[in-house]
């Protein structure tokens, strides 16, 4: 039995357990998602999934990113709030 045989086989039990095939890629792609969605970073992110350059992974998952980016505005403030005991402009962060 092939690979594609071996496969297909288990679809009546997937059927019955009410459950759709989900391949190897969909792993990949909702564990890459979800990395993306807990706010990992994306060059270790990048080197994890095995991918030749963080660019690479970029063009793949941007969508991620760019949703990501809606609360970069109270980031700032919730850092800023904790660098500097609140919205003190003349306060400078100290180094990470």
């Amino acid at each position: 039995m092939n690979a594609t045989g071996a496969a297909e086989s288990k679809h009546p039990a997937l059927r019955r357990a009410g459950l759709r095939r989900i391949r190897i890629h969909d792993a990949r792609h909702t564990h890459a998602s979800w990395l993306l969605a807990a706010g990992a970073n994306i060059v270790a992110f990048s080197r994890r999934l095995g991918d030749s350059d963080p660019g690479v992974t970029l063009k793949v998952y941007s969508h991620f990113v760019q949703r990501r980016g809606a609360g970069l505005g109270d980031q700032l403030a919730a850092f800023m709030a904790a660098e500097c005991g609140g919205a003190n402009l003349s306060c400078v962060p100290s180094a990470p």
